[in-house]
């Protein structure tokens, strides 16, 4: 009789062939500063924007437009010709 060697059945782990990752190169590092550059100016923005408090800016003085006009000349700046 002859020898019979009893083999396993083949799973699904055996037929995906296995790769290997990818190794990190400099765009990896790029896009690692990029992000460290991101959350620092997003802090650096908060860190300004904390400074002004929640008080509401003064309302801006109020000049009719012919007024403004008037003041400036009315005519840009331009001397007539004589």
């Amino acid at each position: 009789m002859p020898a019979t060697t009893r083999t396993r059945p083949i799973s699904r782990e055996d037929r995906i062939p296995t790769v290997a990752r990818p190794r990190n190169d400099a765009y990896t590092i790029l896009l690692c500063i990029s992000l460290l550059a991101t959350v620092l100016g997003c802090l650096m923005l908060y860190m300004d924007f904390s400074k002004y408090g929640n008080d509401k800016p003064p309302a801006p003085p109020h000049v009719s437009p012919i007024k403004q006009m008037a003041a400036e000349g009315a005519g840009g700046g331009a001397q007539p010709i004589r």
